[in-house]
């Protein structure tokens, strides 16, 4: 991952990177995975996949202030790097709590959504004890899933609950700053 974005075509870097086992045998989590698809994306349908999205997710959700970054060649990164408000955070938590469903309009397929929150792999304890689905790490409790991004956003999702949880890093120092003040 590292040695492909010293590159500046982060797609020669990632096809001339060595590989460090068979693909399938094991575990390791890999960012420029989604930027190759980010990339195969724009090199398909000519058009930048967060443009896509931004179109197709985001503006039908009210969602009009996401920054993500781009590569040095102009593709967005995909599997890292983008960043929204809190309250739009919780409203991706709410989108997979009701199925792909944003006020009465379908914007994920449910199918999609029931494979991707579900266990794919098995992945190392010090990383998470509980697997790793299509972006998603699997939660302690059944059926439950997150998120990590960037800046301490992270999304907790529990469907048998129907509760969803948003952290970011404002909330993270907000909760620093409330328990020096209880320690006091």
């Amino acid at each position: 991952e590292l040695g492909s974005v010293t590159y500046e075509d982060w797609v020669e870097g990632y096809f001339s990177s060595n590989l460090k086992f068979t693909p399938g045998s094991k575990f390791f989590y890999n960012s420029m995975n989604s930027y190759i698809l980010s990339a195969v994306i724009k090199e398909k349908t000519g058009r930048d996949m967060f443009e896509l999205l931004y179109e197709r997710i985001f503006l039908p959700m009210g969602i009009q202030e996401v920054c993500w970054e781009k590569s040095p060649k102009g593709i967005t990164k995909g599997g890292w790097g983008m960043y929204m408000k809190l309250e739009d955070i919780m409203k991706f938590g709410k989108l997979f709590l009701d199925g792909g469903i944003w006020n009465g309009e379908r914007l994920l397929a449910e199918e999609w959504i029931e494979e991707m929150t579900k266990k794919q792999t098995d992945t190392p304890d010090s990383m998470n004890l509980h697997g790793y689905g299509y972006h998603v790490w699997m939660g302690s409790r059944k059926g439950s899933y997150q998120f990590n991004g960037m800046f301490g956003q992270n999304i907790f999702v529990l469907p048998d609950i129907r509760m969803t949880i948003g952290t970011d890093d404002q909330m993270a120092t907000c909760l620093a700053a409330i328990r020096a003040i209880l320690e006091e």
